[in-house]
């Protein structure tokens, strides 16, 4: 579970290396497609690093349908 309480704007999002996420294989990989092509994302584009004003702004937008 992430928490952000006021992060910088140029904060890089990384994943935290898990044996978990590993174990979840390339079955995995098309499950993140797939929802990222459900929320209007770029499916190819699974594993990005967002910094924490990308993220935001995204979340803005699929929640509330900001414009760029």
């Amino acid at each position: 579970m992430a928490y952000f309480c006021h992060p910088l704007d140029d904060a890089l999002l990384e994943a935290v290396p898990s044996g978990v996420i590993k174990e979840f294989g390339d079955d995995g990989v098309e499950e993140l497609k797939s929802q990222r092509a459900r929320l209007g994302l770029d499916a190819e584009k699974v594993g990005e690093v967002l910094t924490a004003k990308q993220h935001l702004d995204r979340r803005l937008k699929i929640t509330y349908g900001l414009k760029d």
